[in-house]
């Protein structure tokens, strides 16, 4: 009851450009608030939800289809969920025997260098523009 309470309280909260978390199916999934009417959220990508209680619009009822709040415990599932799609995808046998600490620690390790790489291929287009 405490979580429901709390959940009614975060979605009155919610504006236009807010994201927010759904539980869908076995996953968590990141979604941005395009617009709030008297009864719905809808988002960006044109999912609805029920602004009263956060349950989906549409679907079918036996699938989780919800709005819930962005505690740690969920920004830390979505991203677990996140990095495993990608991880699969590029690697599979490999990302598979790494444990939940050593994904996350990849991520962080894969992404730093992709910006260190970006911002050096920026300096040198500046330079090459220059000349």
């Amino acid at each position: 009851m405490a979580d429901d309470a709390a959940l009614t309280q975060y979605l009155s909260t919610l504006k236009e450009g807010d994201e927010i978390f759904i539980a869908r199916r076995a996953a968590v999934q990141k979604g941005r608030v395009a617009r709030l009417t008297k009864t719905q959220i809808v988002l960006t990508t044109g999912g609805r939800y029920k602004l009263a209680n956060g349950d989906g619009i549409g679907g079918v009822s036996w699938e989780t289809n919800r709005v819930i709040l962005p505690t740690p415990e969920v920004r830390n599932r979505w991203q677990q969920f996140r990095l495993a799609r990608w991880a699969k995808a590029e690697f599979p046998a490999q990302f598979d025997s790494l444990t939940a600490e050593q994904q996350i620690e990849l991520y962080r390790h894969v992404k730093a260098l992709s910006l260190a790489n970006n911002s050096a291929v920026a300096k040198e287009e500046d330079t090459e523009d220059d000349a």
